[in-house]
């Protein structure tokens, strides 16, 4: 990256993306322009700063000073050759069949940037078609053109076009690798083409569908005008989240697809004496929720560095469906169970904040596979779990699980049993009877030895017709 570039990059958080290796690598992209030359390479070198690993696909069209002779064979070419991306900064009339092979392409799964063009106008509906509002093809998006100001802020440029079928705006004047300063909407399209790449690459690496795209496109858009959409900046400026909010678009039951793990323990400093940094032994897991029904797991990590928060309160660990976060290490006292400097809860207990904001379901199964493995880690068993309520009889927390706390425990004993209970080796000859019970839900997997012996009824079952 050229450092003439930095303060787009980091506007749009393309700094990150590209520190963590999204850059595009295995996403397919397509010009309507020869971008061996003149006004072509131009958006080919301001795309490649943006998406340096992307793969450039070179149709076999003809080229023209304006899309209209190439664009219907282009999608076709495109669609054939598995084409993830188009940018177009030509200028073309939008007829009937190029709706037709907008529709193809969207059919497809491919995603169209176009330049809305330099002319300062306003680009409305009109009789002729000429500029039909596009905005009805959800894979097809015309960008405008905004910089940003050296003293903050961003503006847009006064030749960029604006008007109902305007979609979003990106960044112009970008620098290219030789040090040519490209503007226009042309060069705004295809930096826009580079970030929505980057985000393709992740999404692919990541197998999140497709059919996200336009969601995280919506739920990531920096207004820059009136609030929602508007005829000068679009929807907006498409900044690309922050890494770890990518997680939430993944929809894995997963855990280890779906969970960050992060150990940011605050500092021994911190006011109010958060973390004495007292040593001690762990004897068991006290459970809490956050009692806050809004923050996350990074609100919650933060609030315990916050100078607003004069609570003395802390603890070990804060978990939602997205983050688990170490606060203060599990060797360390923490104050989280109202029971005093020398309390058995505060001193022998692990403490685990589970968040009730987002989808309070996932973030309690988050919570009980990571009770689980500190269950195994530290030698103890689910009666070693005990509520915040146990060591103070006047706080009803956690509060959204006391109501069904045996079921908590059960759902944990249950995990914990499978991954701590031996199971014993089934006899050669018993073994293909032995998967047909656990197939048909008849038999757990475990015990093949016990008395009588299973693996004997379940040969005779077998031998009796009763699991085919």
């Amino acid at each position: 990256m050229r450092k003439e570039n930095q303060q787009e990059f980091d506007i749009v958080n393309l700094t990150e993306w590209h520190k963590a290796g999204y850059k595009g690598k295995g996403i397919k992209v397509m010009s309507f322009e020869n971008l061996t030359k003149g006004h072509g390479k131009l958006t080919l070198d301001v795309f490649t700063e943006i998406a340096p690993e992307a793969e450039i696909f070179e149709p076999e069209i003809e080229y023209s000073k304006n899309g209209d002779k190439c664009f219907s064979e282009g999608i076709q070419q495109a669609i054939d050759n598995g084409v993830d991306l188009i940018f177009n900064a030509l200028h073309f009339t939008l007829d009937e069949e190029k709706k037709e092979a907008i529709q193809k392409a969207h059919d497809a799964g491919i995603i169209i940037l176009n330049a809305i063009g330099n002319q300062g106008e306003e680009r409305i509906d009109k009789s002729d078609n000429k500029y039909t509002d596009v905005r009805n093809f959800n894979n097809f998006t015309q960008v405008g053109a905004v910089a940003p100001r050296r003293s903050g802020g961003i503006y847009k440029l006064s030749y960029s076009n604006t008007g109902k079928i305007l979609s979003r705006v990106a960044f112009t004047n970008t620098y290219t690798a030789d040090g040519t300063k490209f503007t226009g909407t042309s060069s705004a399209t295809p930096f826009e083409a580079g970030v929505d790449v980057c985000l393709i690459g992740y999404m692919k690496e990541h197998e999140i569908p497709k059919s996200k795209f336009n969601e995280i496109l919506e739920d990531n858009m920096m207004d820059l005008g009136v609030e929602g959409r508007d005829d000068k900046y679009g929807e907006g400026m498409f900044v690309l989240p922050k890494l770890y909010e990518m997680d939430k678009y993944k929809g894995s039951d997963n855990m280890s697809q779906i969970i960050n793990y992060a150990e940011d323990n605050i500092p021994k400093s911190t006011p109010y004496n958060r973390r004495p940094a007292t040593k001690r032994i762990v004897k068991g897991i006290c459970i809490h929720n956050t009692a806050n029904p809004t923050s996350t797991a990074l609100n919650e990590r933060s609030w315990l560095t916050n100078t607003d928060n004069l609570a003395t309160a802390s603890y070990n660990y804060v978990i939602d469906a997205y983050n688990i976060i170490q606060c203060i290490p599990d060797d360390e006292v923490t104050w989280h169970a109202t029971d005093g400097s020398n309390g058995e809860g505060n001193v022998n207990y692990l403490s685990i904040e589970i968040c009730e904001s987002g989808n309070y379901v996932k973030n309690e199964k988050a919570a009980k596979h990571f009770i689980v493995s500190k269950l195994i880690k530290y030698g103890l068993t689910p009666n070693d779990i005990k509520p915040h309520k146990y060591f103070y009889s006047e706080k009803d927390c956690p509060r959204l699980i006391l109501p069904y706390w045996d079921q908590f425990i059960d759902e944990i004993t249950e995990m914990y049993n499978e991954q701590t209970q031996p199971k014993e080796e089934v006899s050669e000859w018993a073994k293909e009877s032995w998967q047909k019970a656990i197939d048909k839900d008849v038999n757990d997997g475990i015990g093949a030895k016990n008395n009588i012996t299973e693996e004997q009824l379940m040969v005779f079952f077998d031998r009796l017709g009763l699991l085919d």
